[in-house]
Parts: structure tokens; C-alpha cells; sequence
């Protein structure tokens, strides 16, 4: 899965060892145990995490019954964030990490899930992306990052609304956003959920919801049909995140509202 600047992959359970290279990216590595790929119910988590520079030579590999999800994010989103969040453009991660993190370890959870249910959402990816260069900047970098404060202007926040709208079924990414407002993402994302109370992606996808709500309401339109008007990766995709926000299946929505 991939978005501009941001590569997601995913290797296991078969055991594998792949010999010394090296990424212009840097590249965050997550480690899950086979003990936490079967623990029920729980929130399948990583249990560590691997953070390689730029540049150095490192050899990759997981033992049979192990995962691993591997972020390669380009150094230019670093330097975006560290610009925004940090207010210094520069940022160099000098030695390699090895650890535990909370954040990493959610966003490699649900970008396995991701992979699993084989659905990509460019938007959602792109999101991701925005959380983790920011996160961290401020965790690994040498100094606090200083808070945005504000809100969106209501004017500008109005015409952010109707290109979300305008391009419901291609999707409209963030940084076209944030382009729109003169503004970095990361800085447009603080101000637009200072706004409206939710982030960019959030605020997407419960207006796809919502129109999907309405179409199954109120026309004969298909699943796949209204997948498509509503910019859903598939079919499976819609069916998949319908249900997960509603509890309902589109099929069994559309009986309840639209009984015989």
C-alpha cells in the first residue's frame, strides 16, 4: 500500500532473513510475536519497533509465526512536520531506535488489519502518514513541539467543506486541502479539527456514511454503485466500514429503513 512519500508493507508468518540494505526513506519496522497474533478478542498489537535512518545499511528479518509491518516514510514529510510542529525545517534522526511506542504500535495495527482485509483507502493512508511524521518529530526530536492554536476561518472552513462534498467519489486529499488554506498539513489538520471537532479522514468518512445512509434510503442504486459514487475502494470496502459504523450490513440497512 502506498501514498506519495509513504510505502506500507507487510511480511510473515513465514520466516524470513533478507540480506543488508539500505532506504533513502526512513523506515519504521513493527514486530509482532506469534503470542500476540492470538490473543482472541484483544487489539492485535506489536510488542516493538525498529526506527532505521535515512541511508544506514540494516538487515531485515522475523521468525516463523511473526509479522512485521514496515513503514518507509520519505525524509521530506519529517521536515514538513518538523517545520510545522517544531518551527525548525531540519530534522535528522542520527542513530537507529529500538523500543516500544504506543502510537507506532496502534498505526501498524491498523494498517495490518489493512492489509488482511486487502482494502486501501488512500485518504485513510495518507492521514496515517500525517499522524506518524508529526508524532514522531515530537517524540524523537530534540524539542517540544509549540501547539497550533486557532481555528480555521469560517470562510475557509466553508469552502474546505465543499471540496470535500464536490469530490465525494474521487476523493480529495489533505495536502489539496491545506494547499487550498495556504497552510501545511499538519497545521490544517490542528485547525480543521479545532473547527469541526473530528480530523479531516474522520469527518470524510462519516459524510460517506451518511450520504450511503440516504442512497440506501432512497434509491434502487446497487452496493457497488453507491461504493463507487461514495469513493469507496470496492464493494467489500463499503460493505466492510458501513458495518463497523453502523453495526448494520448496507443490505440489512436498506430492509430496515425500506420494509415491504
Amino acid at each position: 500500500m502506498a501514498v506519495q512519500d509513504f510505502v506500507v508493507m507487510h511480511g510473515g508468518p513465514k520466516a524470513m532473513r533478507l540480506p543488508e540494505h539500505e532506504h533513502a526513506e526512513i523506515q519504521i519496522e513493527t514486530h509482532f510475536s506469534p503470542s500476540s497474533l492470538t490473543r482472541g478478542s484483544a487489539p492485535v498489537l506489536p510488542e516493538t519497533f525498529r526506527l532505521i535512518p535515512s541511508g544506514k545499511p540494516h538487515v531485515g528479518s522475523w521468525r516463523e509465526g511473526s509479522e512485521v509491518i514496515v513503514f518507509l516514510l520519505h525524509t521530506r514529510q519529517l521536515e514538513m512536520a518538523s517545520d510545522e510542529l517544531l518551527h525548525r525545517g531540519k530534522y535528522e534522526l542520527a542513530e537507529e531506535i529500538w523500543g516500544a511506542d504506543s502510537v507506532v504500535h496502534s498505526v501498524a495495527s491498523v494498517l495490518r488489519k489493512e492489509f488482511l482485509s486487502r482494502t486501501s483507502d488512500s485518504l485513510f493512508l495518507e492521514a496515517l502518514r500525517t499522524v506518524l511524521a508529526g508524532h514522531l518529530v515530537r517524540s524523537f526530536g530534540s524539542s517540544s513541539a509549540r501547539r497550533a492554536g486557532g481555528r480555521l476561518a469560517p470562510r475557509l472552513l466553508r469552502q474546505v467543506m465543499e471540496m470535500i462534498e464536490e469530490n465525494l467519489d474521487a476523493g480529495v486529499s489533505i495536502q489539496e486541502l491545506a494547499k487550498h488554506c495556504s497552510m501545511g498539513t499538519h497545521h490544517f489538520t490542528q485547525l480543521f479539527k479545532a473547527s469541526t471537532g473530528c480530523s479531516p479522514y474522520k469527518y470524510v468518512l462519516d459524510l460517506r456514511i451518511a450520504r450511503a445512509k440516504d442512497l440506501l434510503a432512497t434509491t434502487s442504486l446497487t452496493l457497488a454503485e453507491i461504493a463507487y459514487k461514495l469513493g469507496f475502494a470496492s464493494q467489500s470496502h463499503f460493505t466492510t466500514t458501513f458495518r463497523q459504523h453502523t453495526q448494520f450490513t448496507p443490505q440489512r440497512y436498506r430492509r430496515s429503513v425500506r420494509p415491504s
